[in-house]
């Protein structure tokens, strides 16, 4: 399965936001973890089949500019706005681990952008600690991100493009503790159904974090997924996709 990603760009407040387009359909907006836009083919294309699929690089990463913000709570206000012009105003989001933290700020403050939120493993109440990332090899940061060492090694140019994406993210969060105690207290205001997958392997942010999130959330429901490392959609996109999309209203069985 393959899909034709169309390149786009946008001028979102004070932004230049690059993303990718897919399909037609309800709106739904994919945002990334830490390192960055990554195409997962497998969730992309079945996403795009059915609706219409939006991957911006959210403001300081990769070709996006950062403009004013400094937060993610700010990316977060971005990103609202990026889904009130270039979606038609509301959207499904789905968030993982750096985009989940902010897909939840964006739900706890625009609720009228967010029709319905994924959570896969988001990042923003880390309790317990977590590896020491400037420890890690390459090699071991890939186990810890996919379950799995490198098929292949990434070029210098990627290399360069994921260094300059963390540490665009260690600007946003410069001073910040893992433990975010404002969205915790925040996070009773989300308004939109909200689905939290977690990975039963995930070495980067621990599952029984997944608690904080399903226990503030009116609502939310919590799924692990057995043997899931920190990056579902990539490790386990059959899986990923099958609760997703029930979620998002597509029958179970269309994701087979």
């Amino acid at each position: 399965m393959s899909v034709n990603l169309e390149p786009r760009v946008a001028l979102v407040g004070a932004c230049q936001i690059h993303y990718l387009q897919a399909g037609a359909g309800k709106p739904v907006v994919f945002l990334h973890g830490a390192g960055g836009l990554r195409i997962d083919e497998q969730v992309f294309a079945a996403l795009a089949e059915r609706f219409r699929l939006l991957v911006p690089s959210m403001p300081g990463f990769d070709q996006s500019t950062p403009g004013s913000t400094t937060s993610r709570k700010d990316v977060a206000d971005v990103m609202a706005d990026f889904i009130r012009q270039e979606a038609g105003g509301k959207a499904s989001v789905i968030g993982e681990s750096f985009g989940g933290g902010v897909a939840s700020w964006l739900a706890v403050r625009h609720p009228d952008a967010v029709d319905r939120l994924v959570l896969a493993a988001p990042a923003g109440l880390r309790q317990e600690g977590g590896p020491n990332l400037q420890e890690l090899s390459p090699v071991e940061m890939n186990v810890l991100l996919f379950g799995k060492p490198p098929e292949s090694q990434p070029s210098a140019e990627e290399i360069e493009r994921r260094q300059r994406n963390r540490a665009n993210v260690a600007r946003l969060d410069r001073g910040k503790p893992a433990w975010d105690q404002e969205l915790y207290d925040q996070l009773p205001q989300v308004k939109a159904p909200t689905l939290i997958l977690w990975g039963t392997n995930d070495g980067m942010i621990f599952p029984q974090q997944g608690k904080h999130f399903n226990e503030r959330i009116p609502g939310s429901k919590l799924i692990y997924i057995e043997g899931g490392p920190h990056v579902l959609s990539a490790a386990t996109p059959a899986e990923f996709l099958e609760h997703t999309l029930e979620f998002l209203g597509v029958a179970e069985t269309a994701a087979r």
